[in-house]
């Protein structure tokens, strides 16, 4: 899986997510703490609707809700949310570990904990979690993005290159550049040029302006298909459209000498 916008758009999407099991929590109206765990988590939802949702008073409904009814998964799902929303990730993924223990087969569980940890560098324990979301939901987008991205992060190109391949057939991924410029990594690993060079042209037609995608299809044009007129122009590109990133300076001055280099070798005056 940032500061700044992407954290609120985190936000959104946690709140979007966890609203959807809202349906759940408020269709049926049990005796007993049952009962009471589903109007409070009734209530939680309430508080995440809306534009501006509220993850402090979400946050304390789940805590009750977990307390009137401790086998209530989608209560620790949503407290979950509200931990990982405040930062507090170790305690966000003891609540879905413990979500996923009394509902294996409920998605939401199983797909979050995968993310946060993949989103936090655990590679080994997100692909469990990331294969069952995908046996429950095969055709959800995002949890095939994410197993995809963690078979790559392992070095299991097989098993990456089905997914990313399938992933691209997606209609939500068709016409974005993930998958194909992730196809382009993993033909060019396994020395498969003439496809490589495919998957990235591929994704640079789907997104010019993508920094990540510019780059790697200037050193693809660089280094591999020995095109310096088409690096130089893509290397130019990319020195253009970071400028708004400072934290792509060095990359940008590397991009920078790359252009001179080419421009002044033999041939090209």
């Amino acid at each position: 899986m940032k500061p700044g916008t992407t954290e609120k758009r985190k936000g959104i999407v946690l709140a979007t997510a966890i609203c959807a099991l809202a349906i759940f929590a408020s269709s049926c109206d049990f005796a007993g703490g049952e009962g009471d765990a589903r109007k409070t988590l009734s209530e939680a939802f309430d508080a995440l609707s809306g534009k501006n949702a509220d993850w402090k008073k979400a946050k304390s409904l789940a805590e009750k809700a977990a307390r009137q009814d401790p086998e209530d998964h989608r209560a620790k799902i949503l407290l979950a949310a509200a931990y990982e929303q405040g930062g507090q990730i170790s305690q966000a993924v003891d609540e879905l570990k413990k979500a996923v223990k009394i509902a294996p087969n409920d998605f939401t569980a199983q797909y979050t904990l995968g993310r946060i940890y993949f989103e936090n560098g655990k590679f080994d324990d997100c692909l469990a979690p990331l294969v069952s979301a995908c046996r429950i939901d095969p055709g959800n987008g995002a949890a095939v993005f994410y197993l995809a991205c963690t078979y790559q992060k392992l070095r299991q190109n097989k098993n990456a290159y089905n997914k990313f391949h399938e992933l691209a057939g997606m209609p939500e991924f068709k016409k974005r550049p993930e998958p194909f410029n992730e196809l382009g990594m993993i033909y060019l690993q396994n020395k498969d040029l003439k496809n490589a060079s495919l998957a990235f042209i591929a994704a640079y037609i789907r997104a010019k302006e993508n920094h990540k995608v510019v780059w790697n299809l200037a050193v693809f044009y660089d280094i591999y298909a020995r095109n310096p007129a088409s690096a130089v122009g893509l290397y130019e590109k990319y020195q253009q459209i970071t400028l708004v990133n400072p934290e792509l300076a060095a990359k940008r001055e590397i991009a920078r000498k790359r252009v001179q280099t080419l421009k002044a070798a033999p041939g090209r005056r």
